[in-house]
Formats: structure tokens, sequence, C-alpha cells
């Protein structure tokens, strides 16, 4: 049972929502041990969190719903409040019996924008990387340092490449870089926090309707 891409129509008209918005960013995964449904029943819950995600966009606290390629979801609630969202995170059957795995982060959106316009036929592919830093008794005092030189570097990442959006999670847990184009693996990963050891990168590719990125 996966999670697939799902194109609802978004009600609000076309508005670019300011850089440095603090909103919560969360990523679904299917539980590896998660107990065995029928057929009948995991579409039963498979509908019920889709129609929760219509009212979430409706009620206009869901602004971007994806799909990521091997499987898993990513959705951003308009909330600064973790625990808001996992409130509602927890009317979906499915993730409040267990049957899905959630991370849930405060996440600052530094670059680009997102567009609520309304939604079309019409999908775009982008490469998602993941950052989530590593803190522990022999790194904290350097944090700062490291934090401000992965900035650094992803400045030069915008530089060379096409950043769709970038953000950062709150208490310098890592972030979100969304690029569009070809990808250069080696940029990514020649991060000297990455080499460090200090920031794990996962590379993705993202499905999202288009436009909601505020992309033409």
């Amino acid at each position: 049972m996966g999670i697939y891409l799902c194109l609802f129509a978004l009600s609000p008209p076309m508005k670019a929502q300011k850089n440095e918005l603090q909103q919560v960013i969360v990523f679904l995964r299917a539980r590896d041990n998660a107990p065995l449904l029928d057929r009948f029943k995991a579409e039963a819950m498979e509908k019920n969190l889709f129609e929760n995600m219509a009212v979430w966009e409706e009620e206009g606290k869901l602004s971007v719903f994806g799909s990521f390629e091997k499987g898993g979801g990513l959705l951003v609630f308009q909330s600064t409040s973790s625990n808001e969202v996992r409130a509602w995170l927890s009317e979906s059957s499915l993730i409040k019996e267990g049957h899905y795995r959630t991370e849930v982060y405060p996440w600052i959106l530094r670059r680009g924008s997102i567009c609520l316009s309304s939604a079309t036929d019409e999908v775009a592919k982008y490469h998602f990387i993941k950052y989530n830093s590593y803190i522990n008794k022999s790194n904290v005092r350097q944090v700062p340092r490291l934090m401000e030189q992965h900035d650094r570097y992803l400045r030069g990442i915008a530089a060379e490449s096409q950043v769709v959006i970038e953000g950062i999670f709150a208490n310098d847990d890592g972030g979100v870089l969304v690029l569009e184009g070809d990808l250069n693996r080696n940029l990514i990963l020649e991060d000297p926090t990455v080499k460090f050891g200090f920031m794990e990168v996962k590379i993705k590719k993202l499905t999202v309707n288009r436009g909601v990125f505020c992309e033409k």
C-alpha cells in the first residue's frame, strides 16, 4: 500500500507567500512493520486520508501535497504549531493506527514561494534534497559555525543551480532544497558539513502539481 499523488482543486486565488514564513512540513512513509490490511480496509483508509486532505485544503490548512518516486509523501501545512498539525494528522486512520510513519518539522521558507492557486492536471517533477543535522556532545559547540558553513554552501548551490524553494527546519534540525533541471549530485555531496558528518542528505524525486511553487 503506497501513497499516490492526488490532485485537489485549491480554492484561494493566486497568492504568493512571503519568504521567511514559518510553516509545518510533514513527511509520510508507510511503516515496514505495520499490521497487514486486507485490500478493502486499505482502500477505505487511503480514501479517508485523501478525504481529510481535501478538507484541510478547503479550510486553508494544507498548501502542498506531493509524492516521492520510490514511495512516501510530502505535506506542507499553514500552521506554526507542530502539535496542532499532529492533531490534524491524527484524524486519518492510516496515521492514527500506525500504518504511516510521520516526521513533523516546523519549517521556515527562505527562498522561493508557495502559491495557493487552482490546481491543474499537469504535474511537475523536481529534485528534492532533505538535510538532517546530527548534534551531539562532540559537536554541539560547533553548531553555529557549522550551520553558517552549510548556509554559505547553499548560497553557492543557488548560484549554480535552479533553486525552486529552500527552507530550514527549526532548532537547527536541517532543511529542504528543491531544484529543477539537471542535478549535479557531486555538488550536493561536496557540502563540507555533509562530508564532516554533521548533515545527512537524502536525494529524491518529488512530484507535485505544477504551479504550487509559483513556477510558470
